[in-house]
C-alpha cells in the first residue's frame, strides 16, 4: 500500500497533475506511520525539487519522525531549517520536538526549546507543560515540576487531572506525602476532580512511608468522594500491607476485591509474596494454584516466591519441583530465586548445594548479591570451616560484590567463638581498607574476646581506636568491659569510657 502511494505521487505528473504539499505530506505521514524512517528524505528531497514548499504540518510531520526514529539532533536542526525558510512553527511543532528531546533524556534542550516558544508567538499549552512536568518527575527533579506548575498556573494555562496526578506522584515517590497531600487540596480548590490515579498514588505514597493506617483510611475517602477503587488500587494496598506484615487485612481486603475486579499477576505476586514472607506456605501454594487455574500465568517473581518460602522452611524437595517447573514452561529464574535457595541451603547446612547454586549463578551471567555470598560464607562459618569462609570473602571482592559489615562481623564471630583472636583483629583491621567501618557490633565481639583471652593491652588500643573512629561504646559495651579492666588494674587506661558511661548510669 505505501509502495503504490509513493508510485502514484511519482506518475502523477504523467496525466497532468502537479503534487502539492498537500499530497507530499500526506505521503510522509504515512510513511511515518509505517515507521519507514528511510524512505522520508527521498521524498522531502523530491519535495522541493518540484518547487513545493512545505509548511507547518509537513515539518511537523517529518520532526515527529526525526524523534521516534531516535535522531532528535536532526528534528532541532529541521525545526531551525523550518524557520530559516520563513515557515512559522506552530505549538504543535514545539510539543512533538519537546517530547521528543524529553525522550532522549535532553532535558535542558527541551527547556531551551519551551522558553524560545514565546519568540516565535506559540504559547505553551497544558500538552507542553504536562511534557515537561512528566519527564521532570520521572528524572526525579520534582523541584523543577513544581515550578513549572507554579509558571502554567501564573501564564493562564489550567492544569488538568493528568498534571496533577505527575506531580503527586513524583512528590510520592520523592517520599513527600506532605507536598503531595498539600497539592491534593490545591487540586480540589482549582476544581479538578481527584481520579483513581491520584489516590493510587497517594496510597503507594503513604505506604512508602510506613504510614499504614492512613493508606488505609484514604481509601474510606476514596470512596466518600465517589472515586471507586480498581485493581491498582487494591493492588497497592495489598502489596503495602503485606510488606508491613498486616497480611490478615490484605486477606480481607482480596476477598473484598474478587468481588468486583479480576486479579491480576500484581495482585497474586503480592498477596504470595506476603503469604510466604509470613511463613504461610500453604496458602501461598493455594494461592498460585488458582492463578493457573483462571488464566493468569505466573512469572519468574510467582515462581520466585514459592521456591523461597519452601527454601526457608527446608523442603527443598518442593523447592526445586518449582524450579524445574518454571524452568519446563520458559520463565528463566533470577537472581533472586538462585540466591534464596543459596539463604535456604547455607542455613540447613547443605553447603555443596548451595556452592552449586552459586556456580550457576556465575554460569547463566547473574550476579550474585551480597546477601548471597554472605549467607554461604555465614554457612561455613558455622560449619566452623574458616579458610572456606575466607575464600568465599576473597571470591566475593574478586567477583567485584563489595562485603557490608554483616558479612566481616560473621567472619569475625566466627573467629572469636574459636578464639582466633589474632585473626579477628586482621579481618577487623582489612574492613576500612575494603570501604567498610566496623561498627559497635563488631568492636564488641573483639574487646569480649580480648578480655576473656587477659589480654587487656590489646583491649585497651582496640578502645582507643574505637574512640578515634568516632564509634562510641554503648552501655552494654561498658558493662561487659570495666569488671574485666578494673580487676587487671587498667581503669586509667579507659577513665573517658568510664565517665561518659556513668552519665548514662552504666554502674562499676
Amino acid at each position: 500500500m505505501v509502495d503504490e502511494a509513493c508510485r502514484v505521487l511519482q506518475r502523477m505528473h504523467e496525466f497532468g497533475c502537479k503534487p502539492n504539499v498537500r499530497h507530499f505530506t500526506c505521503l510522509l505521514n504515512i510513511l511515518a506511520t509505517e515507521r519507514r524512517f528511510q524512505s522520508l528524505k527521498p521524498v522531502y528531497v523530491q519535495m522541493l525539487r518540484q518547487g513545493c514548499m512545505p509548511n507547518a504540518v509537513t515539518y511537523t510531520t517529518l520532526i515527529r519522525s526525526f524523534c521516534e526514529a531516535g535522531t532528535v539532533d536532526a528534528a532541532c536542526r529541521l525545526l531551525q531549517h523550518m524557520i530559516e525558510k520563513g515557515c512559522a512553527p506552530e505549538v504543535l511543532t514545539f510539543n512533538v520536538l519537546i517530547n521528543g528531546l524529553c525522550k532522549a533524556g535532553k532535558m535542558e534542550q527541551a527547556h531551551y526549546f519551551f522558553n524560545a516558544m514565546n519568540r516565535y508567538g506559540c504559547i505553551p499549552n497544558v500538552v507542553t507543560y504536562n511534557t515537561l512536568i512528566r519527564h521532570f518527575c520521572k528524572n526525579e527533579n520534582v523541584q523543577k515540576a513544581l515550578e513549572l506548575l507554579e509558571d502554567m498556573i501564573a501564564r493562564g494555562c489550567a492544569p488538568n487531572v493528568r498534571t496533577y496526578n505527575t506531580v503527586i506522584n513524583g512528590l510520592c515517590t520523592a517520599k513527600d506525602v506532605d507536598g503531595a497531600h498539600k497539592l491534593l487540596a490545591e487540586m480540589r480548590k482549582t476544581g479538578v476532580t481527584p481520579d483513581v490515579i491520584t489516590y493510587n498514588s497517594l496510597i503507594a505514597g503513604l505506604f512508602q512511608e510506613g504510614k499504614v493506617d492512613d493508606a488505609c483510611n484514604l481509601l474510606k475517602q476514596m470512596r466518600q468522594s465517589g472515586c471507586d477503587p480498581d485493581v491498582a488500587t487494591f493492588n497497592a494496598l495489598i502489596d503495602g500491607l503485606c510488606k508491613h506484615s498486616k497480611v490478615g487485612k490484605a486477606c480481607n481486603l482480596w476477598h473484598e476485591m474478587v468481588q468486583f475486579h479480576v486479579p491480576d499477576a500484581v495482585s497474586y505476586g503480592a498477596m504470595i509474596d506476603g503469604l510466604i514472607k509470613t511463613g504461610r506456605v500453604a496458602e501461598a501454594e493455594a494461592m498460585f494454584g488458582d492463578m493457573r487455574r483462571k488464566g493468569c500465568v505466573p512469572n519468574a517473581l510467582h515462581y520466585t516466591a514459592l521456591i523461597e518460602g519452601f527454601s526457608n522452611a527446608g523442603n527443598f524437595s518442593e523447592a526445586y519441583r518449582y524450579l524445574d517447573q518454571m524452568e519446563a514452561r520458559g520463565c528463566k529464574p533470577e537472581t533472586r530465586t538462585y540466591g534464596c535457595l543459596v539463604h535456604g541451603l547455607s542455613k540447613a547446612g547443605r553447603l555443596s548445594e548451595a556452592a552449586e547454586f552459586l556456580q550457576k549463578m556465575m554460569e547463566k551471567n547473574l550476579r550474585p548479591d551480597v546477601t548471597v555470598y554472605t549467607a554461604l560464607l555465614d554457612g561455613h562459618c558455622r560449619k566452623g570451616d574458616l579458610e572456606k569462609a575466607h575464600e568465599i570473602l576473597d571470591i566475593m571482592i574478586d567477583k567485584g560484590s563489595h562485603p557490608d559489615v554483616l558479612t566481616y562481623n560473621l567472619l569475625i564471630r566466627a573467629q572469636c567463638k574459636r578464639k582466633r583472636v589474632d585473626d579477628a583483629l586482621t579481618t577487623m583491621q582489612e574492613m576500612p581498607d575494603r570501604g567498610c567501618l566496623p561498627d559497635l557490633i563488631t568492636y564488641r565481639m573483639i574487646l569480649k574476646c580480648l578480655c576473656k583471652g587477659g589480654i587487656i593491652d590489646k583491649a585497651c588500643m582496640v578502645i582507643n581506636n574505637m574512640k578515634s573512629s568516632g564509634c562510641t561504646p554503648d552501655a552494654t559495651t561498658c558493662r561487659l568491659l570495666i569488671p574485666y579492666f578494673k580487676k587487671a588494674g587498667k581503669m586509667s587506661e579507659v577513665s573517658w569510657l568510664l565517665k561518659k558511661q556513668m552519665s548514662e548510669g552504666c554502674k562499676t
